[in-house]
């Protein structure tokens, strides 16, 4: 547990299974950033020893997906995207399956 204060936001140190993991926590108030570390934590250990895997929801993979195509087939996609929008907004990627789509 090494929480720093660098500039404006704490940053998180620490090791997991021999790999250090440096984060920013975003935060400039220690407790938050002890919050973001304590899950951080969490979030590693249940992924590791659980295999659970973190909820990824609709959103983010739109966002990131936008940040990496490329503006060829951007506008294209854009259009399929808006449209499936209204269906899978808020919804997470584990719920959506082949039920999932059928049923919509």
């Amino acid at each position: 547990m090494a929480l720093k204060k660098r500039g404006e936001y704490y940053y998180s140190r620490f090791k997991f299974r021999g790999k250090e993991i440096y984060r920013s926590t975003g935060t400039s108030v220690r407790a938050k950033a002890q919050e973001f570390e304590d899950s951080l934590k969490k979030q590693l250990w249940d992924s590791f020893y659980l295999n659970k895997k973190p909820s990824q929801y609709w959103i983010t993979a739109v966002n990131r997906y936008t940040e990496e195509a490329t503006k060829k087939t951007l506008y294209d996609d854009m259009l399929i995207i808006r449209w499936l929008n209204k269906y899978l907004e808020g919804k997470s990627l584990q719920e959506i399956d082949r039920d999932y789509i059928e049923y919509v």
